[in-house]
């Protein structure tokens, strides 16, 4: 990143520092087994693991294929899902088929809350409550026209929302 023109002074400077912390990182070569991990007090807290496109399946015959963008999970188990969608919500909020999507994704994962993830645009966060399940289905506009740093805050802030152990609900207005 820092060979892109146009890059601000204050984004080269978080990019200088972080260069300077991950200076005793090494790369794995291409085909080596991924090392093992193990949870200390000074990495505990990233002992979430992300999938990406995990393949499932809504019916148990196996015909209905699910992709959820990312699931987050702790030992094991799923946390959270997340649905990304790299368009802008139609102009009355956000589209039902994206909705019914999210919501097979938390019934076949077996959790309460999900997130569908849009680019900003004319709608406001929102929350729904699915009726008789209970499931919530938080839906988050990512302001991407802002500066690196605030754009890294807004994602900090989401991923602290998803990962949030006591997480119960997305906290927007039903």
């Amino acid at each position: 990143m820092l060979s892109v023109p146009r890059v601000d002074a204050g984004s080269q400077r978080m990019l200088r520092r972080l260069l300077r912390g991950f200076g005793d990182v090494t790369v794995i070569p291409r085909g080596s087994p991924v090392p093992s991990w193990e949870p200390t007090r000074l990495n505990a807290r990233f002992g979430g693991r992300v999938e990406d496109q995990v393949r499932y399946h809504l019916d148990r015959a196996g015909q209905v294929p699910l992709r959820p963008d990312i699931i987050w999970k702790v030992g094991g188990t799923a946390a959270a899902v997340i649905d990304a969608k790299y368009k802008a919500e139609k102009p009355a909020g956000y589209p039902d088929a994206d909705l019914c999507q999210l919501l097979a994704y938390c019934t076949i994962l077996g959790l309460p809350v999900g997130h569908l993830v849009y680019a900003r645009g004319n709608a406001s966060p929102a929350r729904h409550v699915v009726r008789q399940s209970g499931i919530e289905i938080c839906c988050h506009a990512i302001d991407l026209s802002q500066p690196p740093d605030q754009l890294i805050g807004q994602m900090n802030d989401l991923a602290g929302l998803v990962t949030a152990p006591a997480a119960a609900s997305c906290r927007y207005p039903v």
